[in-house]
């Protein structure tokens, strides 16, 4: 974690952990922070956040943060504390997509029983959103493969592209 603690004498490695745990919380926080300034949103049709804050306000907000950060990278920094080699969003997007499948399998007619009585009418459109939401992630994970197929090609021939 801590190539040394010389900066800051009687912080042992337990402590420089905590230190980057929180910091790093902290961090995503601020992404939440983010999150919810972004007038234009995650595109979706589920709004969570009706903004109310001027252009102004949210310029101020965002001034903080950006120094925050700064403060965080330079506690990081002063501590001598070596952080670990980000997770590659490659794996974020397939976990992330395995969830979704979790929760669109749950749809289907034969897990919607304890909602209620469904008519065949009621069980073909839940098959037929199902469906929809399933060629979505097919999709996705096709594009994964070209890409992932397309970065082993270039690692073996020993470039990037």
């Amino acid at each position: 974690m801590s190539q040394g603690s010389e900066a800051v004498p009687g912080l042992n490695e337990n402590h420089l952990r905590h230190i980057y745990a929180t910091c790093r919380h902290v961090d995503r926080l601020l992404q939440a922070i983010e999150a919810a300034l972004d007038p234009s949103g995650p595109g979706g049709p589920f709004h969570r956040y009706e903004h109310v804050l001027s252009h102004e306000t949210r310029g101020s907000i965002l001034a903080v943060l950006r120094a925050f950060r700064a403060t965080i990278g330079s506690v990081v920094s002063r501590h001598r504390i070596r952080l670990p080699p980000a997770d590659q969003d490659r794996y974020a997007i397939q976990s992330t997509i395995e969830f979704i499948d979790a929760d669109i399998v749950e749809l289907r007619p034969e897990y919607m029983g304890g909602y209620g009585e469904l008519d065949e009418e009621a069980r073909a459109d839940l098959l037929a959103i199902v469906d929809e939401f399933a060629g979505h992630l097919t999709a996705l994970r096709g594009i994964l493969q070209r890409d992932n197929s397309t970065a082993s090609a270039s690692e073996a021939r020993g470039g990037d592209e």
